[in-house]
């Protein structure tokens, strides 16, 4: 069975990291690698910013400000409200791209527990909401519906990154011939 065409048959009202984790892993066997080199943007849907920004920590970031590095252990999950941050995976990496509002930065590391699989940077002062590791969890377990949008994020983002590297691999193929 393919978890992200079928995402309705793996998303439960059991909203707990591991079993996100679990199910992360799966939708991630999909994909050629894990490394997060195409997945560096997940926007959150209009209902999920305002429940992240409601009861999560506004913080204030200047231009040049690193949120967390590559291979660092995840702490926590980013949501941009407005300015700009920019995710890369090493100097002028050509995956490195800019994420203005409502992008979520570091979520599947946080969601995970994995390392960060890159390096955030704020590139226009930012405002954003913080979102600890543990205090994620409890929102999960409180709320199953901020768990089945976040899960749904996830696999919508797996899935066009699978198309993606479907699509480059295609064209690869044509270029070689």
């Amino acid at each position: 069975m393919d978890p992200i065409s079928n995402l309705g048959e793996f998303i439960t009202l059991r909203c707990d990291l591991g079993h996100i984790r679990m199910l992360y892993s799966r939708l991630l066997s999909y994909l050629p690698h894990d490394e997060g080199g195409l997945m560096s943007l997940y926007n959150a849907t209009v209902h999920l910013q305002t429940v992240l920004e409601k009861q999560g920590k506004k913080v204030r970031k200047s231009n040049g400000e690193v949120l967390f590095r590559h291979g660092e252990k995840a702490f926590g999950l980013f949501l941009v409200l407005n300015g700009k941050v920019r995710l890369d995976i090493g100097v002028d990496s050509p995956l490195a791209r800019s994420h203005g509002a409502g992008a979520l930065v570091g979520l599947p590391a946080t969601l995970t527990g994995r390392n960060y699989s890159m390096t955030a940077t704020v590139v226009d002062e930012a405002e954003l909401v913080f979102w600890p590791v543990a205090e994620l969890h409890s929102l999960l377990q409180r709320d199953p519906e901020i768990c089945k949008e976040l899960l749904a994020t996830l696999a919508e983002r797996l899935a066009e990154d699978r198309k993606l590297t479907e699509s480059a691999a295609l064209q690869d193929l044509k270029t070689a011939r």
